[in-house]
């Protein structure tokens, strides 16, 4: 399979529909990372606990952080930055859910791809994008800016 090797980042309040988005999108295939085992994505094939995830069950497939702002908090998650930041080389799509753009590391909003938004409140949805857009131009510029040029928003 020839993989783009793209990280995505879900960011939107709990409820918004984030995780029926994912498991609506893509392939039951797909590793899902979570911290603890729930009774979401059952039907996916690959799941796992972030403790007994190994990079071979990563390798040239699409891998889902569940909740990615408890994961990569988690004591030991040396190893999801890893792989993370070899997803190319491990031929891997990696999403990563966070419940608000304040919550992804400075690292990821160096690396990321694409943004796909779930904006809490609806009853406008360009001032809420508009919103977020501001948001992130104002981390980029604070914290990644050494890093990555801001012409990373066009991906917004």
């Amino acid at each position: 399979m020839n993989r783009k090797s793209k990280i995505v980042l879900v960011i939107g309040g709990r409820g918004t529909g984030k995780t029926t988005y994912l498991e609506n999108l893509l392939n039951k295939e797909a590793v899902v990372v979570e911290l603890f085992k729930t009774d979401r994505y059952d039907g996916f094939k690959v799941r796992k606990t972030y403790e007994g995830l190994r990079l071979s069950d990563c390798v040239n497939t699409t891998v889902v952080m569940e909740d990615s702002t408890q994961l990569l908090a988690a004591t030991s998650t040396k190893f999801l930055k890893q792989l993370i930041v070899s997803s190319k080389q491990l031929g891997s799509d990696v999403w990563c859910v966070f419940h608000s753009i304040n919550f992804v590391p400075v690292f990821l909003l160096a690396m990321f791809d694409f943004i796909v938004f779930f904006p809490s409140e609806m009853p406008n949805k360009k001032a809420a994008l508009e919103a977020y857009r501001a948001q992130i131009c104002k981390i980029l510029t604070k914290k990644v800016r050494k890093y990555r040029p801001l012409g990373v928003l066009e991906n917004v």
